[in-house]
C-alpha cells in the first residue's frame, strides 16, 4: 500500500500541471520550484525523526536486555544438565514411593565417573513451572481461612542447593537424617525471611503448610536454614518467597534431574537416560538440556524483541542517510551557478564546503527535535518491557542522538565536498 502511494502521489501530482508557475520558472529548473523543495526536506525530516524514535527505542531495548543478562541468577548453571522426568503413578506406592524413586536415582546418578554432584526439584528454575500454597506461621494470629500468604513451594533431594550452588546464609541444610518418620523441617529463601520474619530469626520458626498430598496430611513444619535467593520466574523478576520441601520427608510426582559435570554435562546424558530406564524401563524422558540454555531461552523473548527493533531501527537510519545526501546532492546541482559565482567571487572551499554541510546538518537538527518529541510519547508504551532502564534515560537519548548527527554529517559531507570542488569556470557555463 505504501508503495502504491508513493507511485501514485507523484504521478497525480504531474498530470495536473501549473502551466504558469512552471511558465515562471523556466524550463529546465521547473523541478527546482520551493515548494518542491520544501516538500523534499520535510520528507528528510520526517525521515530522521521516525529513525531517531526506532534507534531510541532499539537502545532502550538492549540495554534493558543487557541489565536483565547482568542480573545475579542467585545460582551457578555452568556445565549442569536438566533431564526432566514424571515417573508412572501406577509403578509406585504413594509419595513415600516416589521419595525412595527419587533418592535411588540421585545416588546411582551421582556415582558416574565425571559427576560432581545430582539432585531432583519439581520446578527447574526459569522454567515457569510453580507451584504455590497457603500457609501460616504458628504461635501467631492466624488469618481468616482464605486469606492465608500464598508462598512458592520446591520439592527437592538434600543435594540440591549443593549442584546449584546456592549458598546456605543461616541454619542447616537437609540431612540424611531427616527422613518420613522424623520431624519435619523445611528451608526458606532469603526473601521469605525478610518478608514474614522481618526483624526476626525464621530458623526455628514453624509453618502450617495449607495442602495435603493423598493420605499424608498436614503437618508443622520447623525452619531450619535460609538459602540465598534464586531469580525462579524470570531474570527481570525480583526472587518470590519460597519454601524448600526434603523429598526424603515427602514426595512428589512430576520432577526433574539436575545433574552437575566436572567438565561438559552433555557427555554424561547417555549414562543418565540408561539409568533412568534401568529404574523403569516405562518412563519416558522429556527435555534433556544445559541448565545455561535455560537461562538463554528465558530471554529469548527479550533478545528478539531487541533485535527486531534494531534492525528496524538501523534500517530508518540508513533510509534517513540516503535520503538527507539525496537531498544535499540535488540541492548542490541546483545550485552549481551560485556555487561558482560565489567561489569566484572569492568565496574558499572551506567556506562552501560548510555552507552545503551546514544545510543537511540543519535538515537533521529540525528532524532530531521533532524524533526526540516523539520518542518521548511512543517509549512511554515500552516501559513494560524494560527492566533497569527509564523510558526516559538520558544516556540512551543523548548517544542515539550523537549518532544521528553523525550520520547525518556523513551522508552530507559527500556532496559538501562536491561542491568545494566545483570550478567556477565550469560552474558559470553551466544551465
Amino acid at each position: 500500500m505504501v508503495g502504491v502511494v508513493a507511485g501514485v502521489a507523484p504521478a497525480v501530482q504531474a498530470s495536473r500541471p501549473d502551466l504558469t508557475e512552471a511558465m515562471r520558472e523556466g524550463g529546465p529548473h521547473a523541478s527546482g520550484s520551493r515548494r518542491k523543495a520544501r516538500a523534499r526536506s520535510a520528507l528528510v525530516v520526517v525521515e530522521v525523526a521516525l529513525a531517531l524514535s526506532l534507534v531510541v527505542a532499539a537502545g532502550l531495548l538492549m540495554r534493558s536486555l543487557a541489565r536483565v543478562l547482568g542480573a545475579p541468577l542467585g545460582f551457578d548453571p555452568a556445565n549442569v544438565l536438566t533431564v526432566d522426568l514424571s515417573f508412572p503413578g501406577g509403578r509406585t506406592h504413594g509419595l513415600k514411593g516416589f521419595s525412595n524413586l527419587n533418592a535411588r536415582l540421585v545416588e546411582q546418578v551421582s556415582a558416574i565417573p565425571g559427576v560432581e554432584s545430582a539432585a531432583t526439584v519439581n520446578a527447574v528454575p526459569l522454567t515457569n513451572a510453580q507451584w504455590d500454597f497457603g500457609f501460616y506461621v504458628e504461635g501467631r494470629e492466624r488469618p481468616a481461612p482464605g486469606t492465608e500468604p500464598d508462598t512458592r513451594v520446591e520439592w527437592i533431594s538434600p543435594s540440591y542447593f549443593r549442584t546449584l550452588r546456592i549458598p546456605l546464609l543461616e541454619g542447616r541444610e537437609f540431612a540424611s537424617t531427616d527422613t518420613y518418620s522424623s520431624p519435619k523441617v523445611l528451608l526458606v529463601n532469603q526473601a521469605f525471611a525478610r518478608r514474614y520474619f522481618k526483624g526476626e530469626t525464621a530458623v526455628g520458626q514453624h509453618l502450617r503448610m495449607l495442602y495435603g498430598f493423598e493420605d499424608e496430611g498436614q503437618f508443622s513444619w520447623e525452619i531450619v536454614g535460609v538459602v540465598g535467593d534464586v531469580r525462579a520466574q524470570g531474570l527481570d523478576k525480583e526472587p518470590p518467597p519460597e519454601v524448600y520441601v526434603s523429598q526424603t520427608q515427602q514426595g512428589f510426582r512430576a520432577m526433574n534431574l539436575l545433574v552437575r559435570a566436572r567438565a561438559d554435562a552433555g557427555s554424561v546424558a547417555r549414562s543418565v537416560r540408561a539409568i533412568v530406564q534401568g529404574l523403569d524401563p516405562a518412563q519416558a524422558i522429556g527435555r534433556v538440556q544445559p541448565m545455561e540454555q535455560v537461562v538463554t531461552l528465558s530471554v529469548g523473548s527479550r533478545r528478539f524483541q531487541a533485535l527486531l527493533c534494531t534492525a528496524f531501527g538501523a534500517l530508518a537510519l540508513l533510509l534517513s542517510a540516503l535520503g538527507l545526501y539525496g537531498v544535499i546532492a540535488w540541492s548542490v546541482a541546483q545550485r552549481t551557478q551560485e556555487i561558482g559565482i560565489r567561489m569566484a567571487l572569492g568565496a574558499q572551499r572551506a567556506t562552501v564546503l560548510r555552507m552545503i554541510l551546514l544545510e543537511g546538518l540543519k535538515l537533521a537538527a529540525a528532524g532530531l527535535g521533532i524524533g526526540l518529541c516523539g520518542a518521548l510519547l511512543a517509549t512511554r508504551l515500552l516501559q513494560s518491557q524494560l527492566y533497569g532502564v527509564s523510558a526516559s534515560d538520558p544516556l540512551t537519548y543523548a548517544g542515539v542522538a550523537a549518532l544521528i548527527a553523525l550520520v547525518a554529517a556523513a551522508a552530507s559531507l559527500l556532496p559538501a565536498r562536491r561542491a568545494a570542488s566545483i570550478a567556477p569556470i565550469d560552474a558559470l557555463k553551466s544551465e
